[in-house]
């Protein structure tokens, strides 16, 4: 049976669009459906435009960002945006090599360009001190990780978060020790947890293979499932507290034109 996205909201012109199947059947799945898969941006931006209790905010999915890591450099991990991500480019080769509980080791030619790139600033780079640490929420939109992930929309995420009662956001990542004991270089999939499970950057996961879910975004066919979208629109707000005053004086309006 043909798989068919969630549609869950639209935002701005765009739908999210959610499926829980292994990743590279999800991504099959979303690009038939004109889609691509989402960044942990556009995730952020859908959260914020849904409120915390939308499905978008308690359920969390993959996202188009990887990390790379290399045992040559066993500290230092690269994050590449979806258009260098090695498991978008090669999805059922990563998602096979997870349902093995192997690693999905990447060519060096892709390597080669991630580096190349990280040259120029499109990849980010840091070393790792500790495989799991928090972001407190005050710093969020000066950590350079939540920077690059998260972009323009950093500072208004952290406020999201932060009416949500969320203090600090956690990163999970592969371990040094373990990373230098591998035959080669091999790149981990970014999971975007829930607003319940804080908002964990969790790169550590090595489970494509087992169904989880993931999002992917498309241009807006017209349908929409969130109240006030052409507010949102017209307004260009993305977070619950800015849609529902401009819905106040949406109401205040018509009550003087009446």
């Amino acid at each position: 049976m043909e798989t068919k996205p969630e549609v869950e909201l639209q935002f701005g012109n765009l739908e999210m669009l959610f499926v829980e199947k292994p990743f590279d059947e999800a991504k099959a799945a979303i690009e038939a459906a004109n889609g691509k898969i989402a960044t942990a941006q556009q995730v952020a931006q859908a959260r914020m435009v849904g409120g915390k209790e939308h499905h978008v905010s308690q359920y969390g999915s993959y996202v188009a960002e990887n990390g790379i890591y290399n045992p040559k450099k066993p500290t230092e991990i690269l994050v590449t945006p979806s258009e260098l991500s090695p498991i978008l480019k090669h999805a059922f080769e990563a998602t096979e090599a997870h349902r093995n509980d192997k690693e999905y080791f990447i060519s060096k030619e892709d390597l080669a360009d991630i580096i190349e790139e990280a040259k120029e600033g499109k990849v980010y780079t840091f070393l790792e001190k500790n495989n799991e640490y928090d972001i407190p929420v005050s710093k969020f939109a000066n950590n350079g990780l939540a920077k690059f992930l998260f972009k323009e929309d950093t500072q208004k995420y952290a406020e999201f978060l932060q009416e949500a009662g969320i203090t600090e956001v956690l990163v999970w990542l592969v371990g040094s020790n373990y990373v230098k004991k591998q035959k080669a270089p091999f790149a981990r999939p970014l999971w975007f947890l829930i607003l319940d499970g804080r908002s964990v950057l969790d790169g550590y996961g090595r489970d494509l293979g087992y169904g989880g879910g993931a999002r992917g975004v498309r241009v807006t066919s017209g349908a929409s499932t969130h109240p006030y979208v052409k507010l949102a629109e017209e307004f260009g707000v993305k977070s619950e507290k800015e849609l529902k005053s401009v819905h106040e004086l949406y109401k205040q309006a018509k009550k003087i034109v009446t």
